[in-house]
């Protein structure tokens, strides 16, 4: 969260759907995933106001790797269409995601520099 004086910058983060007993698109062992939404918003005395940036990424349980997916993609499945994920839909970085805040950070930092939270 960003605060200045009383308007500010937070991030929502709300888990918009789940698949259970499937092959993970990443790693390729049997699991589930979560898929994310995350919104950012603008907010005056921590009354959200502004929608700013809304994206999808999607959070395995096998491998707790948390990878996004397209803004199409992730909006379908959060309006119940049923949709395979495979690797083509799933861009990952080579750089550590807060599980927190989703910002990239270095993999050898305890504490994540954006929201504070233990790595």
């Amino acid at each position: 969260m960003f605060f200045i004086g009383v308007f500010g910058i937070k991030q929502n983060v709300d888990t918009v759907g789940a698949r259970q007993n499937i092959v993970c698109p990443i790693c390729g062992r049997y699991g589930s995933y979560d898929i994310i939404k995350i919104c950012d918003y603008i907010h005056f005395f921590f009354i959200p106001l502004i929608k700013i940036k809304t994206k999808y990424a999607v959070k395995t349980h096998c491998c707790e790797k948390i990878c996004g997916i397209g803004y199409d993609i992730g909006s379908r499945i959060e309006n119940g269409e049923d949709i395979e994920l495979s690797r083509d839909n799933i861009y990952c970085s080579e750089s550590y995601v807060c599980p927190h805040c989703f910002s990239h950070t270095e993999r050898d930092f305890s504490y994540c520099p954006h929201c504070g939270g233990k790595l």
